[in-house]
């Protein structure tokens, strides 16, 4: 494209030269020089033309490129983007179904543990009946061997009672004594002592045993 344009210069130039060397105008050289422009002017809207279109294909390439390039980026991060999408709806399943097994071991755990506290509760209510039974059992025994000996309940009692009786008769004497020493009048008039009282026997004591 430069050599043509050179070339096209070159004539022209030599064409003027020629014009501008002869000694009078002649129709054959401004035919040459018009020529000669024509061409070159022709060569110029070419070469324009022919810049213009590098141009456009070199602004479309380069947008092709870019737009390549652009659209390989955009695959490329949809791709990480789906990866990382399916990694997190697999790490959800996984976190999800640790979380039902976990809960389904704490209510089986719970259960049994209920049913361990239900078990013992019954376990010591059965025992606390129990006692109660034996409780109640040894109380009607003890109850029945007093109905059946009742002259032994009343010689202990008896025996509480003599021993009362000869404390309170000691306790007389010493306070007559300390009477009759002080010369008060009075003293021999106090009642006889309750041991020399007889004491009679309850009928319980004198029946047989039951």
């Amino acid at each position: 494209m430069a050599d043509s344009m050179d070339e096209t210069t070159t004539s022209t130039t030599t064409a003027l030269a020629e014009v501008a060397g002869a000694s009078s105008y002649t129709p054959d050289a401004m035919r040459a020089v018009i020529a000669s422009l024509r061409e070159e002017a022709a060569t110029r809207a070419s070469l324009e033309r022919t810049i213009v279109a590098d141009f456009e294909n070199g602004c479309e390439a380069t947008k092709q490129e870019a737009d390549r390039l652009i659209q390989e980026t955009i695959d490329r991060y949809d791709d990480k983007i789906a990866s990382t999408k399916r990694e997190f709806e697999e790490l959800q399943q996984r976190i999800e179904k640790q979380y039902r097994d976990s809960e389904v071991s704490v209510g089986r755990q719970r259960d049994a543990k209920a049913a361990e506290i239900t078990r013992q509760a019954e376990q010591k209510k059965e025992q606390l009946k129990e006692d109660e039974h034996f409780a109640e059992s040894t109380e009607a025994e003890s109850f029945k061997e007093r109905r059946r000996d009742p002259g032994k309940l009343f010689a202990r009692d008896s025996q509480h009672l003599e021993t009362y009786t000869q404390d309170f008769a000691k306790l007389r004497e010493k306070c007559l004594k300390i009477l009759a020493e002080r010369k008060i009048d009075g003293a021999e008039s106090a009642p006889p002592a309750a041991a020399e009282q007889e004491t009679p026997c309850p009928p319980a004591a004198r029946s047989s045993p039951m």
